[in-house]
């Protein structure tokens, strides 16, 4: 009789391949060869990606405390407009002031948490719906009908107004982009781009408007999209007839400053588009510094942004988080 044969027989220990995660997932021994050179150096262990201990980690540490992308200004685009929009399973709140800058605000009433606004519009004053508490295009609480205590006195006066205003999530923009961040970071938004600022100043980024967005959900962890952005070794594999076809003469690095990685890909035509395109594209626009005329830069910002920078437009990513397998 033949000696049947276990598939696993050599792999007993299921934590050593990533599989399953231990407890002690923190420790820095199972991340030492991330860090190494040549053949010594490893993937991230698999339960990085499937682990929802590891992504609440990555959550608190990383995507809290980081500015990522949310959208565009465009989206309100003259004073008093506001857009409601859910990132990482926050309602938000965009409306531009009457400074004429934008702002985000969690589009939750403080006394109830009711939504104080839906969809987009343009007005001067929110009110919630439930109470009918009313709030500034600068989150301020304007007023509080009959909210007293039992002897008819109003509990929210001129000494306390300022504490029951819509809570203001950080804010900033940069190139017509706008990025949030739900808990104070190391850097400021301006630090936290690096050279993106200086290199791509003459695309004049704001001065773009989106022709389309598309939104896919994946059932994939949120880090399995940027690597694959960033990771150059599949295209001839997986896009032979498509991405392969490029013809890249040069690919010149620009040094980070900040949380940014940017490179610059000498070419003929438009790398927006596909070989049946013949890659022509748009004229490139002629306000780009003559360095940068014939190239693409391919770019991402930590955690998760990405853009595909061309002479006549742009490709834009972003990678939010719902759970360790989706995103």
């Amino acid at each position: 009789m033949g000696r049947a044969m276990s598939n696993h027989a050599n792999y007993a220990d299921y934590a050593n391949l990533g599989v399953q995660e231990p407890e002690d997932m923190f420790s820095p021994r199972h991340y030492a060869a991330v860090r190494g050179r040549g053949r010594q150096k490893r993937s991230l262990p698999l339960w990085c990606y499937t682990s929802e201990r590891f992504h609440q980690a990555e959550m608190e540490k990383i995507f809290l405390p980081s500015w990522n992308l949310l959208d565009r200004e465009e989206i309100v685009p003259n004073i008093g407009d506001f857009h409601c929009v859910s990132f990482m399973g926050a309602n938000l709140l965009v409306v531009r002031g009457k400074d004429d800058k934008v702002c985000v605000f969690a589009n939750t009433c403080p006394h109830r948490g009711a939504l104080v606004a839906e969809g987009e519009g343009n007005c001067k004053v929110f009110q919630c719906p439930y109470h009918f508490w009313s709030f500034g295009l600068d989150g301020h609480l304007i007023g509080a009908p009959q909210y007293t205590d039992d002897d008819g006195e109003e509990l929210i006066d001129s000494s306390n107004r300022e504490e029951f205003g819509l809570a203001e999530v950080e804010s900033g923009c940069w190139g017509g982009f706008i990025f949030v961040r739900f808990r104070e970071g190391p850097n400021a938004l301006e630090q936290h781009l690096g050279a993106f600022v200086e290199t791509l100043a003459s695309h004049r980024l704001e001065d773009m408007r989106r022709a389309r967005t598309v939104v896919y959900e994946m059932e994939a962890n949120w880090k399995c999209f940027v690597e694959n952005y960033v990771d150059t070794y599949h295209i001839p594999f997986v896009h032979k007839d498509s991405l392969s076809q490029w013809k890249t003469t040069e690919y010149r690095r620009v040094e980070s400053r900040g949380e940014e990685l940017l490179g610059l890909a000498a070419h003929e035509g438009s790398q927006l588009l596909l070989p049946k395109d013949d890659y022509k594209g748009f004229p490139a626009m002629a306000q780009i510094d003559a360095d940068k005329v014939g190239g693409t830069f391919f770019t991402t910002l930590r955690p998760g942004f990405m853009m595909t920078m061309g002479n006549d437009g742009a490709l834009v990513f972003q990678s939010e988080p719902i759970s360790a397998t989706r995103s």
